[in-house]
């Protein structure tokens, strides 16, 4: 047996030598493997998770382990890994272990127990937000796409419309006008951010519906909205998850810097961005309080396109022909 015709065990899959078909999520991690930058994003991310997840743990509830709303008006800016004040503070107040990881603000609540609530908010408008966008995207665009014509004509110039207010503006104007409230900050958010989905989605049903699947689904009397939803949006499903999972960071940014200029998550509630807008009158005396939001906001929001572009690229065969 010559040293060619000599092939590792469990590598190829008949005797013509060839490598194994890969399914589509193995070739979809491959891919993702490659990328050294989206894995990067892809930790980070699952990262962000724990600690949202653990801070809705210790910070929600009655009694909850660490309270971001509580007021210690002798532990005022104080430094990270500074200790509690154990002569004022009964220990039912005192921050977890006694120690100020991450500092206090000037109202000596704990920058710690703030952002992870704040971690928290921001997993919940942007996912909701997103949630909504993603939804109306989709049906605006898979209407659009797949009947053409007028109903096609009138969807693209309400985006045309849409697409001509500068969005964080806009949002701004719409936030100011209602009450102050989280959720209505993740409606305003979701009803101005789907014109971008719906123009992926028109695409894609534009280049689907002459497709062979299509035209017989329609040969077999099956109804418009069973073809467009059941058939044709799982196909069109790869740049939704892109424009999604980056529109989630847009998000997390568009409600921090609604936050940092006060129409954004009212108080006592913690944000990032109000714990950066607190930060900001104390630049030089407390440094760590827009250190702290801000890294937290600039890695998340780095996490989301990081991990997004490399959906792109995985999900996308004709960018690895390129």
């Amino acid at each position: 047996m010559t040293e060619k015709n000599i092939k590792p065990p469990g590598r190829y899959s008949d005797e013509s030598g060839l490598p194994p078909q890969m399914s589509r999520i193995q070739d979809f991690w491959h891919q993702l493997r490659e990328n050294t930058l989206a894995l990067w994003g892809l930790i980070l991310l699952i990262l962000f998770f724990i600690i949202a997840i653990a801070g809705t743990k210790l910070t929600l509830g009655k009694n909850p382990i660490m309270d971001p709303e509580q007021v210690r008006l002798v532990d005022t800016l104080k430094p990270p890994l500074s200790k509690a004040n154990r002569q004022v503070l009964a220990p039912e107040d005192r921050p977890l272990f006694g120690i100020y990881l991450l500092g206090t603000d000037k109202l000596g609540r704990d920058v710690l127990a703030r952002t992870l609530q704040g971690a928290h908010v921001s997993l919940l408008v942007g996912f909701i937000s997103v949630g909504i966008s993603v939804l109306i995207g989709i049906i605006l665009g898979a209407l659009a796409g797949y009947y053409g014509g007028y109903v096609d004509s009138v969807i693209m110039r309400a985006v045309d419309i849409m697409l001509c207010f500068p969005s964080f503006f806009l949002i701004l104007t719409i936030v100011a006008l209602l009450p102050a409230s989280i959720w209505n900050i993740m409606v305003v958010i979701g009803l101005t951010s789907w014109p971008g989905i719906a123009r992926f989605v028109r695409a894609e049903f534009l280049a689907l519906r002459k497709q062979d699947f299509v035209v017989a689904a329609e040969a077999l009397g099956l109804s418009k909205c069973k073809i467009m939803f059941e058939h044709m949006v799982p196909n069109a499903l790869a740049p939704i998850l892109v424009s999604a999972t980056i529109g989630v960071a847009s998000a997390i940014l568009t409600e921090s810097g609604l936050s940092f200029l006060g129409f954004g998550v009212p108080p006592p509630d913690a944000s990032w961005g109000n714990i950066l807008a607190d930060g900001k009158e104390f630049i030089f005396d407390a440094p760590w309080l827009f250190i702290v939001s801000g890294t937290a906001i600039l890695l998340t929001v780095l996490a989301f396109n990081l991990f997004g572009e490399g959906l792109r690229d995985a999900l996308n065969p004709k960018l690895r022909e390129q």
